[in-house]
């Protein structure tokens, strides 16, 4: 008797996604008793099996097996009596306990033999299952699948790819008994513990391998390599244009269908069911991730917001995903084709209520999306029914159907928007021309009246709503610091400098207060202020004052912008003991009322915003009852007289040092007075702050 003469591989049954609507189910329903697709199974009931012909077909072997549930090597033996033995199906399933139960190991016997007249012949024979096998014919180990056994750990599970050759003689009836376990549980096609037996002739079995061979080139490198080039042609495409999100969404979606043709070849051509359980897990993931790449770039090109039930799809999915990652051993898949077939029928809806809205091409996705929504509900509908039905190249057709529109859809709208494009390019060349040959010095003059008009009110009122904005950043009014009196005056300029004053209030009467300058101008130095002055109300007033210019220096640099940086100087208050920390102002000025000096506080430092690493030092300054402190930006020094002269600091220490005994407003008021009497009619180039605090 021959042995091992042909090798035959084949995936199993495809089970796209599958759904639940009663619409749906009606329509596939009558699809699947209208259809010529539905295939009955040949499932031979008579005992002996009498195989006749040239065996071309395939005889399945499902039902009349007598059954014995345990293990006992005599039940091999052709002269055995197995009279007494159950007759039953090999399929197994969950629902259907088979008599004396199902010990994960168990015999099953039947007689073949070739009909009258033919000649010893050699037949290919394939037991297909997920458990473990061995196959005797009349008392002699001829197949082995695997290492049958009821101990899980010990049982090598498999699912045989292969058809072994064996040869029948001519006028005998053979006895083919098969040992079989299954003791983790492996579900099959339909739910189905157990196995089934194909018998056809040796040249048939080969051409069978060969049908097979070509379908995997054709999905593994045909589609698959399709979905993998349109992968990374519309990535580089969204790589040359951000902007167009639907490259990368297609990307994504082309490449999880690549993955997973790529993992469905490998699971067809892998035995072990430990292996194949893992990439079922990826499949799976693949799946859901296509799924959801579908969606988003659906609504992407529709410009439309998930609804629920998108929504719904997508957690479905997801717990799904969780669920098989659980698995131990292939468990129903009747849930997951449900959840696909549901997602397939989401994306139809959506792209139909797109061709209903009359979105422009939407019928072109329509057209492919509602395609493979019914081939996969034909497919599900007749799988509960239990009918087997031969879909082909049809759900891998319809797949590839579907990224081709997809592609097809996106590839017209760039088309569209670049001749739109090119026609309104060439239509203002046209009116360009006519323009100026008929009337290029009247237009010019007044274009130039206009730009100058619009440019001259545009600096107005930006500079008068950035002099706005720099007033709504200072405090209402003057707050009351414990131990002090605090008051302040600013003096806009008319190019705005972006001046700034705050005061933060913390526990047990201490206080931050912080004076700032910023160095740009215009509306660009009231937005660092608004930076600065929200920096500034996030921090702790617990904090030190060289915390606060990092952190507010911090944020003025992640703005990137070369213009935003701020000199600022921070003051901790806290009863009569200063805390004093300066980026790049002007010296602090404390008039020492027991003395009547001016002491002045010069700290080291860079603007804000300036360098990512820069230090600044931390000064303690002790003050009395009766000393005054003084606060001022560069535009009080820097006040400039008619005659050209700088009103300089050491006008301001020279004015301070006669406001002994003068509240914080007369000595905030007495400086502005000052300035403007010495700048006269002049006006001031840059915001003039004064803050001033008199200790009680």
């Amino acid at each position: 008797m021959g042995h091992l003469v042909a090798r035959h591989r084949r995936s199993p049954p495809d089970r796209s996604g599958r759904g639940r609507f009663a619409a749906v189910g009606l329509v596939t329903v009558a699809l699947c008793v209208l259809s010529s697709l539905v295939v009955a199974a040949d499932l031979p009931r008579e005992d002996p099996i009498v195989l006749s012909g040239d065996l071309h077909d395939r005889t399945q072997i499902v039902f009349g097996w007598r059954y014995h549930p345990g293990d006992d090597p005599a039940w091999a033996d052709p002269e055995f009596d197995d009279s007494g033995w159950e007759v039953r199906t090999s399929l197994l399933p969950v629902d259907e306990a088979p008599p004396g139960g199902w010990e994960k190991v168990g015999w099953f016997r039947r007689n073949l033999k070739l009909a009258d007249g033919m000649p010893t012949t050699a037949i290919a024979i394939r037991v297909e299952h997920y458990g473990a096998s061995e196959v005797y014919l009349d008392g002699r180990l001829v197949i082995t699948n695997g290492t049958v056994s009821a101990d899980p750990t010990i049982e090598r599970q498999m699912y045989p790819n292969n058809f072994d050759g064996v040869a029948l003689e001519r006028g005998r009836t053979h006895v083919l008994a098969v040992r079989f376990s299954n003791a983790r549980g492996n579900l099959h096609f339909r739910d189905n513990l157990g196995f089934w037996v194909n018998i056809r002739s040796v040249v048939s079995a080969a051409a069978a391998y060969h049908r097979f061979d070509r379908l995997v080139m054709l999905r593994s490198m045909g589609f698959g390599g399709a979905f993998a080039a349109l992968a990374v042609l519309h990535l580089l495409l969204f790589a040359f244009h951000p902007a167009s999100r639907e490259h990368l969404f297609f990307s994504i979606f082309a490449a999880t269908v690549a993955a997973s043709l790529a993992l469905m070849t490998a699971w067809d051509l892998e035995t072990d069911m430990l292996a194949r359980l893992w990439i079922f897990r990826w499949y799976i993931t693949t799946r859901v991730a296509m799924v959801v790449g579908a969606l988003v770039l659906l609504h992407a090109m529709f410009r439309r917001r998930p609804a629920w039930m998108t929504w719904a799809v997508v957690i479905a999915g997801a717990a799904y995903v969780g669920w098989v990652w659980s698995w131990d051993a292939l468990r129903s898949r009747t849930l997951g084709d449900l959840v696909f077939l549901v997602a397939f029928l989401e994306m139809a809806r959506v792209s139909v209520m797109a061709v209903l809205r009359r979105e422009r091409d939407a019928w072109i996705v329509a057209g492919a999306f509602v395609p493979l929504a019914l081939v996969s509900a034909t497919g599900f509908v007749c799988s509960l029914l239990g009918w087997s039905i031969n879909l082909g190249i049809l759900p891998l057709a319809s797949l590839a159907l579907v990224g081709l529109a997809f592609s097809v859809f996106i590839s017209r709208q760039a088309a569209r928007t670049a001749r739109e494009l090119e026609d309104r390019l060439e239509e203002v060349e046209r009116l360009s021309v006519r323009a100026v040959e008929q009337e290029r010095r009247a237009i010019h003059e007044e274009t130039e009246r206009r730009l100058l008009e619009a440019e001259s009110e545009r600096r107005a009122e930006e500079l008068e709503a950035a002099r706005r904005l720099q007033l709504a950043m200072l405090p209402h009014e003057a707050p009351e610091i414990p131990g002090f009196t605090f008051e302040y005056r600013m003096v806009t300029a008319t190019e705005v400098g972006g001046d700034y004053v705050d005061v933060r209030l913390g526990d047990g009467g201490r206080a931050l207060v912080a004076v700032g300058d910023a160095t740009s101008h215009g509306l660009q130095a009231g937005m660092v202020v608004a930076v600065a002055k929200s920096l500034f109300l996030s921090v702790d007033p617990q904090e030190s004052p060289t915390a606060v210019l990092h952190r507010v220096g911090a944020g003025l640099q992640t703005m990137r912008e070369r213009y935003a940086s701020m000199a600022m100087v921070v003051i901790a208050v806290d009863a009569h003991h200063l805390q004093v920390a300066s980026a790049a102002m002007p010296p602090l000025l404390v008039l020492r009322h027991a003395t009547g000096s001016v002491d002045e506080i010069l700290l080291p430092g860079v603007p804000l915003g300036t360098m990512a690493d820069a230090s600044y030092a931390l000064r303690d300054v002790t003050v009395a009852s009766g000393d005054a402190i003084l606060v001022i930006s560069d535009g009080a020094p820097e006040a400039i007289a008619p005659s050209g002269e700088h009103f300089g600091y050491d006008r301001v220490v020279s004015y301070l040092e006669g406001c002994d005994g003068r509240s914080a407003e007369a000595i905030v008021d007495g400086l502005l007075d000052t300035v403007t009497s010495f700048a006269g009619s002049s006006s001031p180039h840059d915001d003039v702050t004064v803050v001033a605090m008199v200790v009680d």
